[in-house]
């Protein structure tokens, strides 16, 4: 019998990360409803319940994060990619919100 526990135990160490704040990470558009919006890269600089923004260069973008994929490179190097949706809502409340499946 194979064991869950192993993407278990990822998947909580991915959520602690994306349960806290995402301000400082780099984070790329992998996806998105806007063709315009996808391949833009940049670090996290500041986000709402809805909108991430990316500092690009000299300049700051604000990014939905409905209907998009992002990929968000954690402190240790590794990279995470994520649904918009399930960023979803304040930062500070993603705290206590449950692992969700995806």
């Amino acid at each position: 019998m194979k064991s869950n526990f192993g993407n278990k135990r990822k998947s909580l160490y991915v959520w602690s990360h994306l349960s806290t704040l995402l301000c400082g990470l780099k984070a790329e558009v992998k996806k998105s409803s806007s063709s315009e919006l996808e391949g833009i890269k940049g670090i996290i600089e500041d986000e709402t319940a809805n909108l991430i923004k990316l500092r690009i260069d000299k300049k700051s973008i604000w990014i939905p994060k409905k209907d998009q994929i992002f990929e968000i490179e954690l402190e240790d190097g590794s990279n995470i990619i994520v649904e918009g949706r399930i960023l979803l809502g304040k930062p500070e409340n993603r705290v206590k919100k449950k692992l969700i499946k995806w």
